[in-house]
């Protein structure tokens, strides 16, 4: 990916994308909502298998746990696409309202009025902060996101409450600690039983919930977790050999790995590795 990414941390992944080459369906694991942005060129995102097509301006947010990829381009572009993870956020009463696994995918139109412009405009203000080290410079970001959530629950485009989503807090607090269960124990030999009885519930009941929770079953979401971490290995740790990554991925065997990468990528792992060799740490966005 061509991109530049400034001071990756726990909660804000910042990037300023402008390939022409699409980017293969992945979601993000915990509580990232992802935002994409179109500065120039326009912008083609899928969702769930829902292609939305992006102008410039237009701003598309996507929940946690949300399948999306990027198409291909056919002209020069630049976008913005940022991350938040809302763990931060756990303090505050209405948290449950914002970070749901059923909120909405929100693409929201230049030609959508003032809500847009308000949200643009924290955007902005977002990219201006991110690319200088002031005092509190992250403190400060949190604070625009956290007014980009309220004015989107605010004028309604998230509906505040519901008893529905209240009933599904619990469960919903629960599969975050899967997430994060299987992501801690990827290395090892990850099952839907042990997983199912670790959290106490039945095999059939769990792989249930999963899926609805999740929108795919226990061992997609597994292999899906895999390849997230495997790519990342790949870019950011290029002391580690292939074998190596896959095994810190859940892959005991060498050629497993290589088919399983292959068939989520449309190349090897080394290949992949090649490709991406120049990273992106040190660039700036021009």
């Amino acid at each position: 990916m061509n991109s530049s990414f400034i001071n990756q941390s726990r909660y804000l992944q910042w990037y300023y994308n402008t390939d022409y080459e699409g980017y293969p369906v992945h979601f993000h694991h915990g509580n990232f909502f992802e935002f994409i942005i179109p500065l120039t060129g326009d912008y083609k995102v899928s969702v769930e298998e829902k292609i939305y097509d992006l102008r410039e301006r237009d701003i598309l947010i996507i929940p946690p746990g949300m399948l999306h990829g990027m198409l291909p381009t056919k002209e020069p572009g630049g976008r913005i696409i940022f991350m938040v993870n809302m763990d931060f956020m756990y303090l505050y009463e209405n948290y449950s309202d914002i970070m749901s696994f059923h909120a909405p995918v929100l693409c929201i139109r230049e030609a959508g009025g003032c809500h847009h412009q308000d949200i643009y405009k924290l955007v902005m203000k977002m990219r201006s902060e991110y690319y200088h080290d002031n005092p509190f410079r992250d403190t400060y970001i949190y604070s625009l996101i956290l007014q980009i959530f309220v004015t989107l629950s605010r004028s309604g485009l998230y509906e505040a409450g519901g008893k529905a989503k209240r009933e599904n807090t619990k469960k919903k607090e629960t599969f975050l600690l899967v997430q994060e269960y299987m992501k801690l124990h990827l290395q090892e030999g990850l099952g839907l039983e042990e997983t199912a009885e670790r959290f106490g519930f039945s095999k059939c009941h769990f792989s249930r919930l999963f899926k609805e929770n999740l929108q795919m079953n226990f061992n997609e979401y597994l292999s899906a977790l895999r390849m997230e971490q495997a790519e990342r290995l790949l870019i950011q740790n290029s002391y580690l050999t292939v074998q190596e990554t896959g095994y810190r991925c859940g892959y005991k065997s060498y050629s497993a790995f290589v088919k399983a990468f292959k068939e989520s990528y449309g190349c090897t792992p080394t290949e992949y590795k090649r490709k991406n060799r120049g990273g992106k740490k040190g660039e700036r966005e021009p």
